[in-house]
């Protein structure tokens, strides 16, 4: 634990055995439950819900704390920009990884610019993804005001 102007921060070593909390995003069953699976498997193991739609995603990240989300782009019931949108509002420091079939340069640089922490095309590389999910969650440091803060 760290106390940096009046916060206290814990650490990546603060953490306990479960590197994060982890929200996927995606309405296709077979890929989110095995991009579930490999990264309940990993070591440490991550805890990891499924939204297989926009609005239950957003009423999760609402209702719950999630320190990483991997949003699909195209949803039953809305696009992955609108969600990154709605979940900003709630949470502007929300990290996002961003997954599609779909890619292209514009659409790259379109969710870019909404501050994404990572852009992945499908089909992937699950161990690729979680090597990315692992650094940006183990890079994260989570702060709470502290006494005088």
């Amino acid at each position: 634990m760290v106390e940096e102007s009046g916060k206290l921060c814990l650490g990546k070593s603060d953490m306990g055995d479960k590197l994060g909390r982890l929200l996927i995003a995606e309405d296709e069953d077979t890929l989110s439950y095995f991009l579930r699976q490999s990264l309940e498997d990993s070591t440490p193991p991550f805890r990891v819900e499924v939204a297989g739609a926009g609005g239950e995603a957003l009423r999760r990240v609402v209702g719950g704390q999630f320190d990483l989300i991997i949003v699909d782009l195209r949803l039953p019931d809305m696009d992955g920009l609108s969600l990154i949108k709605a979940v900003r509002q709630f949470d502007p420091f929300m990290k996002v990884i961003v997954m599609t079939a779909y890619g292209s340069p514009e659409t790259e640089k379109e969710v870019r610019k909404l501050g994404i922490h990572g852009y992945v095309t499908k089909p992937f590389v699950v161990e690729d993804m979680k090597r990315m999910i692992t650094q940006i969650v183990a890079d994260a440091t989570v702060c709470a005001g502290g006494a005088g803060a």
